[in-house]
């Protein structure tokens, strides 16, 4: 990884690369059969910020800001730029946009251990697993980030 990374928040503008990064994500990990009206929804709901490399999109990183944590709702990576720490520069993004939340949570598939190896990188910890709660028949392992407080 030798080129910056320009990152940009998503707006409704966006909705054909949004769409894009989606449709390359692993079907098991990731529902990625949305449609453009959704993402554009999905867009309006979340705060999506997009990574460029040059002027290549390379993934995204999603996130809804709560009260008292942040939860980050999904990170996707481009295939052919996968495994070149750009996952970990994304995630420590959203981490660095809130110095004073202490809580960070996010929700990953159990069979996904790239990205649970990379939250585990970042401190995130196993919290608790869920059976279904996306109506996929597909099991979640939720992950939290504690900030250490100075």
């Amino acid at each position: 990884m030798n080129k910056p990374l320009i990152i940009k928040k998503a707006t409704a503008d966006d909705l054909e690369i949004v769409s894009k990064i989606e449709k390359t994500a692993v079907r098991k990990f990731y529902s990625t059969g949305i449609s453009k009206k959704q993402v554009l929804e999905y867009i309006k709901r979340e705060v999506i910020l997009l990574a460029f490399v040059e002027d290549k999109i390379i993934g995204k990183i999603s996130y809804q800001k709560h009260l008292g944590f942040v939860y980050i709702s999904g990170l996707v990576i481009m295939p052919e730029w996968r495994k070149m720490g750009y996952g970990t520069i994304l995630s420590e993004h959203v981490l660095v946009l809130f110095p004073r939340v202490n809580l960070f949570k996010l929700t990953v598939h159990p069979e996904n251990k790239r990205a649970i190896n990379l939250y585990q990188k970042l401190g995130f910890m196993e919290a608790k697993r869920l059976d279904n709660p996306y109506g996929d028949n597909e099991p979640r392992v939720v992950m939290k980030f504690t900030r250490v407080k100075n």
